[in-house]
């Protein structure tokens, strides 16, 4: 199987559009092809994502009457009335729900864009800082040290917590750079797991619920606390990151800067 036969049978097995035997001949193709798998759980992800935040809006009064006004023929032009047409009446609220749905969905995308370019920046900066081997700027398992290095080189004052008691032990810290700002990155470790934390001022100073991605094998969760976007990435699994990022939200809410 080529790869331009495996884009095609990849978003038709997605669908649901392949019989038995192409769907078998697929899996096993799947089973097989690291990048094809690697594909087809990007598009699984961002089909889940698109189900999970899509919203659905009902066109309001005021623009049906605004597209019925504009449509209307100018007087003496015609005697039929799109307003006592059943099947206009229809039309035109179709009309104003697609274009409704349009917005929403732009917008949506353009969100869910954005979250994932900063989570592809995130991924990649993981992704260097081991094969690199640059993991520290400053190499401590005491906030003491670790903090006041980070408030010398950046212009914000990034929260900074051991969490040796609960298996996730400081290690250190570095400079970063992502979505255009520099920002703090904390090392800890869990196991045999590097996680890495990306703390930046957030330009909204509400909090947010976190949010879960996978990209390339690796949990991402994000979320806004205290004026600070947190980013939160590793290769452990989520029930053990989920604990770690709880830990993360109490400091972040409870410790002062």
């Amino acid at each position: 199987m080529n790869f331009d036969e495996s884009q095609v049978l990849l978003h038709g097995y997605l669908d649901g559009e392949l019989d038995p035997a192409g769907s078998i001949a697929f899996e096993a193709h799947l089973a097989s092809c690291k990048d094809c798998g690697k594909e087809f759980e990007l598009y699984k992800d961002l089909g889940a994502a698109v189900r999970n935040t899509a919203e659905y809006f009902t066109a309001p009064l005021e623009l049906r009457n605004a597209i019925v006004a504009q449509l209307r023929p100018s007087p003496g032009k015609a005697v039929w009335s799109p307003s006592r047409s059943p099947v206009w009446q229809v039309l035109v609220g179709a009309v104003a729900a697609l274009l409704i749905a349009t917005v929403g969905l732009n917008t949506m995308l353009t969100h869910r864009s954005a979250e994932d370019l900063i989570a592809q920046e995130v991924v990649a900066s993981h992704a260097r800082s081991l094969m690199a081997n640059h993991l520290f700027d400053v190499v401590s398992t005491d906030r003491h040290t670790v903090k006041p290095w980070l408030d010398r080189n950046l212009d914000f004052a990034p929260t900074v917590v051991d969490f040796a008691k609960q298996d996730f032990a400081l290690a250190g810290g570095r400079l970063d750079y992502l979505d255009d700002h520099q920002v703090a990155a904390l090392v800890y470790r869990h196991r045999q797991h590097i996680v890495n934390v990306f703390i930046w001022p957030a330009a909204d100073a509400g909090d947010s619920a976190q949010r879960w991605i996978t990209q390339q094998g690796y949990n991402i969760a994000h979320w806004t606390e205290s004026g600070m976007n947190y980013w939160v990435i590793s290769d452990a699994d989520r029930s053990g990151l989920n604990d770690f990022v709880g830990l993360l939200r109490g400091a972040a809410a409870h410790t002062p800067s």
